[in-house]
């Protein structure tokens, strides 16, 4: 299973006045990651941040330990 994440930022300033201008801007940001298989595909969570960071929570699975007795000889 892939976690797919894609991101654009778009950005327009405008002033007006004497000295008119306007500026805008456009960026994106698109990546795939692989997810383990010891994780709990349907219970994954993103959160976009305002200062621009994104959060992706992935919880693993719990794994049983097997205890195995080995002879020794």
């Amino acid at each position: 299973m892939f976690l797919s994440s894609k991101v654009v930022v778009r950005t327009k300033k405008e002033e007006g006045g004497d000295d008119s201008w306007s500026s805008r801007s456009y960026s994106s940001y698109d990546t795939r990651l692989q997810l383990p298989d010891n994780c709990e595909k349907d219970k994954v969570k993103a959160e976009l941040k305002k200062n621009g960071v994104l959060y992706i929570n992935i919880l693993k699975t719990k794994v049983e330990r097997k205890v195995i007795d080995v002879q020794i000889e």
